[in-house]
């Protein structure tokens, strides 16, 4: 009967062990890639949230002048933006901020450079439009035709 016990092939506990410990270190990467790639979908989904509040204000502007032919005022604009006012951002409450900067060029004044700059706050990291972290910044000429 010992004999026979002896002869049984099975796992000990310390093979048991190691093979649970291994099961958990590859689990535990798993799980952390997985983290890591819906941060950056999510880092994503806002920076195209904030590319698409840019391009729209550049295209406002320039069908504004095209179909107008009136002047566009130089100086400095701003307005806070929410992601839930806007269908299509998605569900995560994120606060844009617009800026618009137009500088006259020339003289006569008859081209003007427009900048939009779209910002925002992610992670504790402060948006900058100086800095470019957490920005999206369009530029453009136009020119005032007579």
């Amino acid at each position: 009967m010992i004999d026979e016990l002896k002869t049984k092939k099975g796992m000990t506990l310390v093979e048991t062990a190691v093979a649970l410990a291994l099961m958990l270190v590859i689990g535990g990467a798993l799980v952390s890639f997985a983290v890591g790639g819906l941060s950056l979908s999510n880092s994503s989904n806002i920076r195209a949230a904030a590319t698409r509040l840019a391009e729209e204000k550049m295209e406002l502007i320039k069908s504004t002048e095209h179909n107008n032919k009136m002047a566009i005022q130089t100086g400095d604009f701003s307005s806070l933006i929410s992601s839930t006012d806007h269908p299509g951002f998605g569900s995560n409450a994120t606060f844009f901020t617009r800026t618009v900067t137009v500088t006259s060029v020339g003289t006569p004044p008859d081209r003007v450079i427009v900048a939009v700059c779209v910002y925002w706050d992610e992670k504790g990291r402060i948006g900058n439009c100086a800095s470019g972290m957490n920005a999206v910044k369009l530029s453009t000429y136009i020119t005032k035709w007579e």
